[in-house]
């Protein structure tokens, strides 16, 4: 490993000398005993600067931080750890482009083929991908979705052989999978009649049988807004209600020919309002059913031969036929519109869309088809000769989860991309209050920018200089939480001056809904935080949402207001959200300090959610719109027929790629002036990734 620098180069464990150590450990010298022997005063200077910088880092403090690193590097230009952490600090900030100088300059500096130099190239990669996609998004084109080629990143078996030999059987004749926010999934199990809950790593959390004469051949199996789930029975002509853990509650339909009764029910779809949508196999028909179960309609059984997968997108229901090799569409009424593909299919079963495409399970390979274009592209395939692919659907980590009905297993894959580029991971905050013990603060995303959650302890490995971490544990997962810090930013404009009454009901939707704010962010032209009383009566909130005459301003600063708002939320522990309480545009100037691209970059590198409550029907703002999109927020009408609540609720549930680990060092801290360097690696299937940070533990 090339060597630093001589600022850090001192070794703990040696007399000191001018001479670089092979495997150099950090140290802050003590200028009041004259320093260390052969050391100069701005060495000295520079090492003290450096550990306040790293001390203002693990405080939140990111401009101090930035100083500090700063000041270091006027003194001793050149010095990678100096500016490795000088990116660190802009990366927090969200000066994404000074993060990506700071850390290619660091990457020189270490060496290309370092182990440094390797891991602080992967993060300018992944921030320069970052921002591409950033790019894309405000131009209005789709940052995410199922992109490039796709392989087997691993998978789940239905049985397998112990110790003795003997053959042990978990589930079988798997025919499709329901992803959940956490990343484990529902298996529909119909050779073993059940649904399996299986987590990200591989362990069941939850089976289900049904009712007291249990399922009857499940097939296919969706999820409602409100967490309800649909599961067909092919054998039993129904479908069961189930509730969000799974447990049976109701029947839907009875076995039968006529109207209302279903006859070999197998695939199902949910349109935008919740209306069920059920393929019978043996009707060659698709029934319609109210979200109460209500009967509505029939239609298609003059079309089809063998109908399979079905999906409802934007107004339209695309239902495949196996044995015609075709899609074909209808309104949500069962209106025949015409085929959709009549050509280059294999033998088409489930179906899912996303981002204008419709991705389909072919036999043994996944297609894509582009709903414009009608373009197929073959985007992934699965080797053997007894391959049934029936289903599929997109995980919360970004991967396609696919049940091979023949061979008893859901298969993983994943993009090609992600696999060789790996995980993002960034070590936030060091905690060594109580050293020995360590804490850390990491969030994991994959190259989109995707938080990626479900993992435990099994997938963590903290080493100290190549030696394994003692006593390590994960103390907390954030996506498994509904735990919420969130802040309230209230647009002061002449607009909103003249609309109190909007406010009063924006800020008492957004109490009554999520509970007590960590702070109230009055966007004025020098924007402040509302005094927040002991006791927050309705009248106080009506109070804070009033604010002062003199508080509102036409020349209000959205990017001040903002950036103060959201630094209420980085220590937090939990989700974390931004709700602007705003009548939907940004008025003059509104980026006159921060630019758009910064703010999103602050928000989304400290896992800041951007909602908005919009108190005007107009149009919102292109820029509010972008700063959810990019966050992973969204925006909401105050007034509309379902209130603020479901969405704001939500954010509970949000996807976060948030964790706290925690072990015991064995280093020597040289009375707390030794640098001591943690790396930390991430595993799930073939995906994995890794991060080298460091810290100073407390002066003795």
């Amino acid at each position: 490993m090339p060597v630093s620098l001589s600022l850090f180069a001192q070794d703990t464990n040696a007399v000191p000398t001018n001479t670089v150590p092979t495997n150099p450990v950090l140290t802050t010298a003590v200028l009041s005993n004259g320093g260390i022997s052969g050391e100069t005063v701005e060495a000295m200077q520079a090492r003290e600067l450096f550990r306040l910088g790293i001390q203002a880092f693990n405080q939140y403090n990111y401009n101090e931080s930035l100083r500090s690193f700063e000041q270091t590097l006027a003194l001793r230009p050149g010095e990678p750890l100096a500016l490795e952490w000088l990116g660190r600090a802009n990366y927090r900030s969200g000066l994404d482009g000074q993060a990506i100088d700071a850390w290619q300059n660091a990457v020189a500096a270490f060496g290309q083929s370092s182990e440094e130099g390797t891991i602080l190239s992967s993060k300018a990669e992944f921030l320069l991908a970052k921002r591409s996609v950033r790019s894309l998004s405000s131009a209005g084109l789709s940052p995410q979705g199922i992109e490039g080629r796709y392989v087997e990143a691993g998978h789940y078996p239905g049985h397998y052989q112990t110790a003795e030999g003997k053959e042990l059987s978990i589930f079988s004749r798997p025919t499709a999978v329901l992803p959940l926010p956490d990343s484990s999934f529902w298996l529909v199990c119909y050779g073993s009649n059940e649904i399996v809950r299986i987590t990200a790593n591989g362990l069941i959390i939850g089976r289900q049988r049904g009712s007291l004469t249990g399922f009857d051949r499940p097939y296919d199996m969706v999820r409602a807004d409100d967490g309800s789930m649909y599961l067909s029975e092919y054998y039993g002509g129904r479908i069961s209600v189930l509730d969000s853990d799974g447990i049976w509650q109701r029947y839907i339909g009875t076995k039968g020919v006529q109207k209302g009764q279903l006859s070999g029910p197998s695939y199902l779809a949910l349109d935008s309002q919740g209306y069920i949508y059920v393929v019978e196999y043996g009707n060659n028909r698709i029934s319609k059913f109210a979200p109460d179960g209500t009967f509505i309609n029939t239609f298609g059984q003059d079309i089809f031969t063998s109908p399979t997968g079905i999906v409802a997108a934007n107004g339209t229901i695309y239902v495949a036929d196996n044995q015609k090799k075709r899609i074909e569409t209808f309104d949500e009424n069962g209106k025949h519109l015409g085929p959709f593909i009549t050509g280059g299919l294999l033998a088409p079963e489930g179906l899912f869309y996303l981002d204008g495409n419709i991705i389909v399970a072919d036999t043994s390979r996944i297609v894509k088809i582009n709903i414009n274009s009608s373009i197929i592209e073959e985007i992934g395939a699965v080797g053997g000769g007894n391959v049934r692919l029936t289903n599929l659907a997109l995980d919360a980590n970004g991967s396609l989860l696919v049940p091979n009905f023949n061979t008893d297993e859901a298969l993983v894959l994943s993009s090609i991309d992600e696999v060789a580029s790996g995980f993002n991971i960034n070590i936030g905050r060091i905690d060594t209050d109580a050293f020995p013990q360590i804490t850390l603060q990491l969030d994991i995303k994959d190259r989109s920018g995707r938080p990626i959650v479900g993992l435990g302890d099994g997938n963590f490995l903290i080493t100290e200089n190549d030696t394994t971490a003692l006593d390590q544990d994960m103390l907390y997962s954030t996506f498994s939480h509904q735990d919420l810090q969130y802040a309230v930013l209230i647009e002061r404009s002449a607009e909103t001056a003249m609309a109190k009454n909007n406010l009063r009901a924006a800020l008492r939707d957004i109490y009554s809904t999520l509970g007590l704010p960590v702070s109230f962010v009055s966007a004025s032209r020098q924007p402040f935080r509302e005094t927040i009383p002991a006791a927050l009566t309705a009248e106080a909130l009506e109070k804070i949402a009033d604010g002062s005459e003199d508080s509102y301003s036409p020349l209000w600063r959205f990017d001040i207001g903002l950036r103060l708002a959201a630094s209420d939320l980085l220590s937090g522990n939990g989700k974390k959200a931004l709700v602007f309480v705003s009548e939907g545009s940004l008025g003059e100037n509104p980026f006159e300090t921060y630019a758009l691209s910064e703010l999103a970059a602050y928000l989304t590198n400290n896992n800041i959610s951007f909602y908005t409550v919009q108190t005007n029907a107009t149009k919102i703002d292109d820029d509010i719109e972008y700063l959810c999109t990019e966050s992973g927020g969204k925006s909401v009408y105050l007034y509309q027929s379902s209130g603020v609540g479901p969405t704001l609720n939500a954010i509970k549930d949000a996807p976060s790629g948030c964790y706290t680990l925690r072990y015991r060092s064995a280093l020597p801290t040289n009375g707390g002036r030794a640098y001591l360097p943690v790396e930390v690696q991430a595993f799930l299937l073939e995906r994995s990734g890794r991060d080298v940070s460091g810290y100073f533990a407390p002066l003795e």
